[in-house]
């Protein structure tokens, strides 16, 4: 009998306020990976590129260039290739870097390497660090990332080159680290190439790059490890909110029954009280006429 009651002025309380809050879907939103780039600070060993002692590369890092037609005059010819073991003389407290210079001469070359980004990788991003020391040469840097993973050719249309270069004529200081940034949506089959290019357009005496410190994300799919903290902060703001709902309905229970108490007192205890409201309402008409 009591159940029932309960379950009747159920239906007369005020509805309970829908639970909102943040979703509990933690595994819709992407999460930031790092991209696993071999060597990024051009550590030791290096090696010599198809056994030329001028191109000497830090390990897993390789070399391309483009050989002009002019070469013979020192227009875009092979530039050489150098480990600095402390760093550039003027920031002796800098890591190893990988050097690559042209004497003399021009040059478009870039250190490249091919990596693995998985298949539904997006917003694939990497940086890295370079300075150059070429007065008058019009030296410049950008960065590039091919989604096809190719490494064959600095001059390849795969290659997607950021658009912003690091350039002496447009302000880059010389002897001065300078970052440069490209983000792609997306690779093909699993695998992108990096390209670290450097160029200069004039035949100074000594041109000198460095870089240093290759860093790189992207944006995948969340693992079953993947439960970050946010999503933690978010399932426990919906239990608090849930919680709170618990205690609402908890009053609105004890409502209920103190009035079904009163539904199955003797009759002559609700025949008092229905006096006493009818009373009530007499008095409240009797004001009303009054005014």
């Amino acid at each position: 009998m009591k159940r029932t009651l309960i379950g009747l002025m159920l239906q007369y309380l005020p509805p309970l306020r829908p639970i909102k809050g943040p979703s509990l879907d933690v595994t819709a939103a992407l999460i930031e990976r790092s991209l696993d780039i071999r060597n990024p600070r051009f550590l030791a060993p290096f090696h010599e590129q198809a056994g030329v002692k001028e191109l000497k590369v830090a390990h897993e890092w390789g070399v391309r260039w483009q050989h002009g037609p002019d070469a013979d005059e020192g227009y875009l010819v092979r530039p050489e290739c150098y480990p600095k073991n402390m760093g550039p003389i003027w920031d002796p407290t800098a890591d190893q870097c990988q050097g690559i210079q042209s004497t003399y001469a021009t040059h478009n070359a870039a250190f490249v390497q091919v990596i693995d980004a998985p298949i539904g990788a997006r917003d694939i991003r990497v940086e890295a660090q370079v300075a150059y020391y070429a007065p008058g040469s019009g030296a410049a840097a950008t960065i590039g990332l091919d989604p096809t993973g190719q490494t064959d050719s600095i001059l390849s249309e795969t290659i997607d080159w950021a658009d912003h270069w690091l350039d002496q004529d447009g302000g880059w200081e010389q002897e001065t680290w300078g970052i440069v940034v490209h983000t792609i949506d997306w690779a093909e089959a699993g695998k992108i190439s990096i390209w670290l290019r450097s160029t200069n357009r004039w035949r100074a005496r000594n041109t000198h790059f460095w870089w240093r410190r290759a860093l790189g994300s992207y944006q995948g799919e969340p693992g079953p490890g993947d439960l970050c903290q946010d999503k933690l902060d978010r399932i426990l703001e919906m239990l608090e909110r849930i919680d709170d709902r618990v205690a609402e309905l908890h009053d609105q229970l004890i409502v209920t029954e103190e009035f079904e108490d009163l539904l199955v007192s003797p009759p002559e205890v609700l025949t008092r009280t229905r006096e006493a409201a009818e009373g009530l309402i007499d008095k409240w008409r009797a004001e009303r006429k009054g005014v």
